[in-house]
């Protein structure tokens, strides 16, 4: 692992945008491309429709004012302070900042551990575009890279959302081949693991597919006597067991499930039969009841990555041309001969439906999750394909619109559900009087369109306001 670390950090570090901390950028550089739309000590928001992020329909003609960073006003208009600096809000929506919960900040191209794993520095740049101003990253093989460049967004030198960095824990019979050096083999590696990147700034963990009884109990007693919370992409331990151990998340729902495959043996990973298990699953058969039961009954979160589903099953309508210019000629390269491959298919092949009834069969359990009281979350599993980051994201609240959630609750789920399950809904997730001023400046109406979430004009983090646009062209042609 060496040898690819130093090639990543290198990377890293090479690559870096000359971005200076928010309150030092020089406006006329081409290198920054004026970023800051404004960075005034007061700002005020004029006759805005407001969606709050709870889940209540918009209020319009709305006063917004921040100052020193936090939302000091919103409601009625008011005398404006004389040193403030003014928007006009009349053509836009304004929403809470996302909060995103299954992101990455690699990209993969190419098949060696050193592709797979490279940090893409633009990914922070795109996330904040779209309007992500906090994300969870949810497992990667590359920790000291993505820890990185949270210091260089926390300081100020890259422009970014809020990260909360995950490590990645994966058992000693990997499924993935590239996670082979990662493997660990005892319980008292995943304490000295959880140890050692706990003291060096990570705040989360993932546990991922091979990880074993014994080893998934101890990550979820060490991590959450830190104040960590985990993550589960499983297979070796079922999603019951996992509830049983107090796991706090499982991603992407069906597909941290094993527990439907016939005859699962304890503590293996039965992955030739596992996709088979969730396209021929009944939602509403007694055993996936009972299992919904148990995570709502055990406060654990699901986070939804329909777009990464559908991302396997050949859509017709992949958002694929803005993704595009993010890319690099190779990685648009790759991209191509999978939307070639796809267009080549006269009938859709065994894989493709396969997926499709898998993507169906999620939705349904999503549908139901929420419906029983369970917590959703969103995410874009943005690391491959035409899953970029930002433009992923946008996918993502789009799916779940189409699996049958009103635009109102989607933005919820992407707003102050996350940040509730981040313990961080006191200062984030929604907009309220006092709380941190990250929010979005949206052009339409996506708590009725929710695809007018592609129109973010305007991203205030910590009361700075950022160019959407320019973020973009400041990013294009790198992730790859």
């Amino acid at each position: 692992m060496i040898p690819a670390l130093m090639i990543l950090l290198v990377a890293v570090m090479s690559s870096m945008p000359q971005i200076l901390p928010a309150q030092q950028v020089d406006r006329s550089s081409a290198d920054t491309g004026d970023l800051i739309t404004t960075d005034a000590e007061v700002i005020v928001i004029r006759n805005v429709r407001l969606v709050d992020g709870t889940g209540a329909p918009a209020m319009g003609a709305q006063t917004i004012v921040i100052r020193n960073g936090r939302l000091e006003h919103i409601g009625d208009s008011i005398n404006i302070p004389p040193e403030a600096a003014v928007i006009d809000g009349s053509e836009f929506t304004a929403l809470p900042g996302l909060v995103m919960m299954h992101e990455h900040m690699n990209y993969v191209v190419g098949v060696q551990t050193a592709e797979l794993y490279l940090t893409q520095p633009t990914s922070p740049s795109l996330y904040m575009a779209a309007g992500v101003t906090t994300l969870r990253t949810v497992g990667s093989g590359a920790t000291y890279a993505d820890l990185i460049t949270k210091s260089l967004v926390d300081e100020g030198h890259w422009i970014g959302p809020d990260m909360d960095v995950s490590i990645l824990l994966e058992g000693p019979n990997p499924s993935f081949p590239d996670l082979a050096p990662l493997a660990l083999r005892t319980p008292a590696d995943v304490s000295r693991e959880i140890g050692y990147w706990a003291h060096r700034g990570a705040t989360s963990v993932k546990a991922f597919w091979a990880l074993e009884e014994q080893q998934l109990q101890v990550a979820i007693k060490e991590a959450h006597k830190r104040g960590m919370k985990v993550a589960g992409h499983l297979c070796a331990v079922t999603a019951a067991k996992a509830a049983d151990l107090g796991i706090d998340s499982l991603e992407h729902g069906l597909m941290s499930m094993s527990d439907f495959v016939v005859n699962k043996q304890p503590d293996i990973c039965p992955s030739v039969a596992l996709s088979d298990s969730w396209m021929n699953l009944d939602i509403q058969a007694p055993d996936v009841q009972r299992m919904i039961a148990k995570l709502v009954d055990g406060k654990v979160a699901v986070t939804s990555t329909l777009a990464a589903y559908a991302s396997n099953a050949c859509p017709s309508d992949r958002p694929v041309k803005a993704a595009f210019e993010a890319l690099t000629p190779r990685a648009r390269t790759v991209l191509q001969a999978s939307l070639d491959a796809c267009r080549q298919e006269s009938e859709p092949t065994e894989r493709t439906l396969k997926w499709r009834a898998i993507l169906r069969n999620e939705m349904a359990f999503e549908r139901a999750f929420v419906a029983a009281g369970g917590m959703l979350l969103a995410g874009s599993d943005a690391e491959e394909r035409e899953l970029v980051p930002g433009y992923a994201d946008h996918w993502q609240l789009e799916m779940m619109v189409d699996a049958g959630f009103t635009p109102l609750q989607t933005i919820k789920f992407a707003t102050s559900n996350g940040a509730s399950f981040l313990n961080r809904l006191a200062e984030i997730g929604t907009l309220e009087e006092g709380k941190r001023a990250d929010l979005i400046l949206v052009r339409g109406r996506p708590d009725e369109n929710i695809s007018d979430i592609r129109n973010v004009i305007v991203v205030f983090k910590n009361g700075i306001g950022y160019d959407a646009v320019k973020l973009i062209e400041s990013a294009q042609g790198t992730i790859g």
